[in-house]
């Protein structure tokens, strides 16, 4: 009988910078769909219209005692998402035990945060997923050869299921879909993800990173970020978009509990301001910054401060 799937072996799944545990298997199945247009007095198909691509996403874990999984598709909080034994104002739900305001030191308990995976309030609206593929020559080894990735972004949490049995693992299985599936290959196969947000290995933004106007990745200057389309002198593979199909990096507005993807280019700090940049971020080449890839910030609208967030998606080789 014919197989009408195809299985790729995936070293591990990511969702927005975190890493999934326990994922049994990863499914991604696109529809495409067509509409034949006619006209009166006519037989035949005038035309026919191609409608958007349906994407639908199903992911299998195991449960293994925690809500780390369901946590991170429902774009909690990071702090929320920390396990860890030690609680504080930043990762505890519930009241003070001791002392007699809020606002007094006292011993904090973990609570409950229900998931919400329509939220708006500082979250984007769906998760970015990704995995990479291992190389098919590496099977059954222990390389890390990479192949390529599947990169699906804006993907919508529909339907989840839990199953717990004495007999069995646990399971926790997740239906999902999305319009946006890309596979990256060759000189763009590695996702890199960098962020200045609540424990990230950054950190937010401070006043440093403020007064200099920038950061800097921390991709190594021998490598390249991937040019995904022909607008290659002004764009390069940063994978979030704008509202116009722009590549983009995330910024979070603190102050306004928001979320919004903004519009990069390629240029120098010299752009900075100019016409055709006002309220972009600019990517810098390692040739010109001292062997760094550099972000400068904006000078008109979208600028981050002190404690803002950014998240920076990117396709690279390496």
């Amino acid at each position: 009988m014919a197989r009408n799937r195809i299985i790729y072996a995936s070293q591990s799944v990511w969702v927005n910078g975190e890493v999934l545990y326990r994922v049994q298997s990863l499914g991604s199945t696109t529809t495409f769909t067509s509409e034949d247009i006619f006209e009166l007095g006519h037989l035949d198909i005038v035309d026919i219209v191609d409608d958007v691509p349906a994407v639908a996403v199903t992911l299998n874990t195991n449960d293994f005692g925690d809500v780390r999984t369901l946590a991170t598709l429902a774009q909690l909080a990071p702090a929320k998402i920390v396990m860890e034994a030690t609680a504080t104002n930043s990762n505890a739900n519930l009241a003070v035990v001791s002392g007699t305001a809020l606002t007094e030191t006292g011993t904090y308990l973990h609570g409950v945060a229900l998931a919400d995976f329509a939220i708006t309030c500082g979250a984007l609206p769906g998760v970015t997923l990704w995995a990479p593929v291992q190389d098919e020559c590496a099977l059954g080894t222990l390389d890390n050869l990479i192949d390529q990735a599947l990169f699906l972004d804006e993907v919508f949490v529909n339907s989840l299921e839990f199953g717990y049995t004495t007999g069995a693992n646990a399971t926790e299985n997740y239906g999902a879909e999305t319009d946006n599936k890309m596979w990256l290959l060759n000189d763009g196969k590695f996702v890199n993800w960098e962020a200045w947000t609540a424990n990230s290995t950054q950190g937010v933004l401070d006043g440093t990173d403020i007064s200099n106007g920038y950061v800097d990745l921390t991709l190594a200057s021998g490598t390249t970020i991937a040019a995904l389309s022909t607008n290659s002198a002004t764009q390069r593979g940063f994978l979030r978009k704008d509202d116009n199909g722009a590549p983009a990096i995330t910024w979070y507005d603190a102050s306004e509990n928001e979320v919004m993807n903004v519009e990069i280019m390629l240029g120098a700090l010299a752009d900075v301001g100019q016409a055709g940049f006002v309220g972009k971020y600019i990517y810098e080449l390692p040739a010109t910054t001292g062997g760094v890839h550099r972000i400068h910030f904006p000078d008109a609208t979208y600028i981050p401060v002190a404690t803002d967030g950014l998240e920076i998606l990117f396709a690279a080789d390496a």
